[in-house]
This record gives structure tokens, sequence and C-alpha cells, in this order.
């Protein structure tokens, strides 16, 4: 099982909070001979979809010393996800999961919203010290 990020405990209380069942922990993403896997799974009931929403979150604290090679290396994992998920005919939508005070570091990123919406990463924002979902992009 690979390390957890600094927050994950609390994204994943968050999304409990929010109404959301985690499923998988970590989830599985297997096509051939590639295993990878997300940090967690997770489904959501509503009243008007009969199957429910279901969503996978990739949790990331970023901490290194460089927030762009952080973000870099995030978005590619990201997108290897996204891809091998296709492949296998996986319909769960992928989130990337981070603090409140990381994404308003994210401000400070010339063209990031840009690449961000290029590449369709989907975002959710949460408050880590109350355990809120703030917002969800995309």
């Amino acid at each position: 099982m690979p390390r957890l990020d600094l927050i994950h405990a609390q994204v994943k209380q968050a999304l409990m909070n929010d109404g959301w069942t985690i499923t998988d922990e970590p989830y599985n993403i297997v096509y051939g001979s590639v295993r990878l896997q997300a940090d967690l799974g997770a489904q959501k009931s509503f009243a008007a979809v009969r199957n429910g929403t279901k969503i996978v979150v990739e949790v990331k604290s970023f901490t290194g010393k460089s927030l762009i090679s952080e973000i870099e290396n995030a978005i590619g994992q990201y997108l290897m996800y996204v891809g091998y998920m296709r492949l296998v005919g996986d319909e769960h939508k992928i989130y990337l999961a981070l603090s409140q005070e990381v994404y308003e570091q994210f401000g400070d990123v010339d063209g990031l919203d840009m690449v961000l919406d290029q590449f369709s990463v989907s975002l959710l924002i949460v408050d880590i010290v109350n355990k809120e979902v703030v917002k969800w992009i995309r």
C-alpha cells in the first residue's frame, strides 16, 4: 500500500462529513501488468440517481520545496489514473484533493488555471482544520 499523504485522514473525514461513503482505500486501477492505487474510492447516493455517484480521490499535501514541481507530479499522476481508468471502462469521476491553503497558493502560479482547464483536472478543495469540503471544481 502506498504511503498516505499528510492530509489523507482529514480529506477522508471531510468526504464522510459531506455524506460520502468510502468504498475503497486504496482504490485499485488495474490494466494488464499495470497496477495503480489512488487514495480513496467513494460513493454518494442521490434521490435522482438510482445507482449513485462514484468518485476516486487522489490526495496531495504539496509539502515539497517546489510547489510547481509538486503540481507537475500530481497532474502527471492524475492523468495516468484518468487514462488507465478509461482503458478499463471505469466510469468513476476522479478528483485531486488538496487543502484550501494550498489551493490559495495555486493563484500565484502563472497560467495554472489554464493548464488545469486544458487537461480537465477536477479538484476537491478541503478545509483540513474543520474537515469540510469547501469546493468541487469541474
